[in-house]
């Protein structure tokens, strides 16, 4: 990605590369001097065979007498107008008859989400409804399938524990 970017910003703002085996001026590699070229007015800077290469602005890259940004940001634009004075063209308008399909085209897309909507509600109310009849079947074969005993002697209640009254049921 950042070696994209790089070479991006060679090719648009007239950046020059730098590798520390090409010395265009023919001087040691292993000192670094940082001069001005007078054949081509731009700044350059010879770097050691062991480091990177390096990237020098050029000074003609911006216009006017302003030269490179403090930031660093060269591929920057210095804005000529405020925003809110940029005029945009307005788009094509569109007939009536395109209007009026756009519309009907709407309607139907509007009507078909509903009637999906609706179905999917009655499908919902369905099996809501299915699920309580279950729940009501499953309940009353349970009471068919217990075994009751009654108890007449009211004084088995009175020494019974806690939790065998608890499974005591009063009909």
């Amino acid at each position: 990605m950042k070696k994209d970017g790089v070479l991006e910003l060679l090719r648009s703002s007239r950046l020059k590369l730098t590798l520390p085996d090409a010395e265009p001026s023919g001087r040691d590699s292993h000192t670094r001097p940082t001069s001005m070229d007078t054949d081509s007015n731009t700044l350059s800077t010879v770097a050691n065979s062991d480091a990177a290469p390096r990237v020098v602005a050029d000074v003609r890259a911006t216009s006017g007498n302003r030269g490179v940004p403090k930031s660093g940001r060269i591929w920057k634009r210095v804005r000529s107008q405020r925003f809110s004075q940029i005029r945009n063209d307005k788009p094509d308008s569109t007939t009536w008859q395109d209007k009026l399909n756009k519309k009907s085209n709407h309607k139907a897309i509007k009507s078909f989400a509903q009637e999906l909507k609706e179905e999917k509600l009655e499908r919902q109310k369905a099996e809501r409804e299915r699920i309580a009849e279950n729940k009501k079947r499953k309940l009353e074969n349970e009471k068919k399938n217990e075994i009751v005993v009654p108890i007449k002697n009211v004084a088995k209640l009175k020494r019974m524990r806690k939790k065998q009254l608890r499974s005591i049921q009063k009909r």
